[in-house]
């Protein structure tokens, strides 16, 4: 059995212990298998799989997400470990050094692609992987043929890695859209490991508003009793998302301020996002949030 303590060290993840459906495929990996699909709910913990598979195997992992920002914050959280990390974002370019104050999409690269055959984990959109000279390199590297233009789709990988492990990991899906994944990576007969999607923290609440002419209490009803569970548990309040129009989002921040007063609400209240707000900004305060939910995880 694999040294999975080890491993965590090495992520600076000692305080953490897998999951029974985390090891069900680390095993899975490590026993050789090639086509596996982990269905895991949000917040289970998926990205640690990819983040061990290279500790496990020999080579490199290359984890196709459309998602930057999700990209950029796993990024930099493993720069801080001896895995060699790289993105390679939409424009093809090699990012292999990077602040979160940088505008990375517009980055300009300077590492050759023959430097980064060694890398531990590259993060890539779809669309740099196959719409790019960097992503065609990467897959042609080994074999010296020329990239088809016509595949466009993730399953092709397998044309030109035909030894590679194919590991799709996703939060709940439908049986559809199970087999929608499957076939999208184009496998035959993969290993499916799923986990229950119920979450008691996660539900749906219906409030009655009361008078419909008093849209102002109706909110009201709403945050407060939120803002007061704040002050009471502060740090251990959990990770709360509030969807409030934006006139109604300023009397709730006001009020935190006021039940506040001299403690400390910077340390309790993330932010506020409003349409049209800076895409800078935004990255900022959910990255923030994420990490946030990885430490209640």
């Amino acid at each position: 059995m694999a040294d999975y303590k080890s491993y965590l060290r090495v992520l600076n993840k000692e305080s953490f212990n897998l999951k029974e459906k985390q090891k069900e495929i680390l095993d899975m990996l490590q026993k050789g298998k090639k086509e596996i699909i982990g269905i895991l709910p949000t917040g289970y913990g998926k990205s640690l799989i990819y983040e061990i598979a290279p500790l496990m195997l020999s080579g490199t992992v290359i984890v196709i997400s459309p998602l930057t920002s999700i990209q950029v914050e796993q990024y930099q959280r493993l720069r801080e470990t001896p895995l060699k990390t790289c993105i390679l974002n939409v424009k093809g370019r090699i990012i292999t050094g990077l602040d979160i104050e940088d505008e990375m999409v517009d980055m300009q690269s300077s590492t050759p692609i023959e430097e980064i055959y060694n890398t531990n984990l590259i993060f890539a959109h779809p669309e740099a992987i196959f719409n790019t000279v960097e992503g065609r390199k990467l897959l042609d590297c080994d074999r010296g043929k020329s990239f088809r233009t016509a595949f466009k789709h993730i399953h092709d990988i397998a044309a030109f890695l035909p030894d590679a492990v194919r590991l799709g990991l996703s939060a709940t899906v439908s049986l559809q859209e199970e087999k929608d994944i499957v076939k999208a990576l184009g496998m035959k007969t993969p290993c499916i490991v799923k986990e229950s999607p119920d979450r008691t923290n996660i539900y749906l609440e219906k409030n009655l508003k009361g008078s419909p002419n008093d849209v102002f209490e109706m909110f009201e009803n709403i945050y407060k009793p939120l803002c007061d569970d704040l002050f009471v548990k502060k740090e251990n309040f959990p990770v709360t998302l509030v969807y409030i129009p934006i006139q109604y989002m300023g009397s709730a921040i006001a009020y935190c301020r006021f039940i506040f007063r001299n403690s400390n609400l910077h340390n309790c209240l993330y932010g506020a996002l409003c349409s049209g707000q800076d895409e800078k900004v935004k990255a900022s305060i959910l990255t923030d949030l994420g990490k946030k939910v990885q430490e209640s995880d």
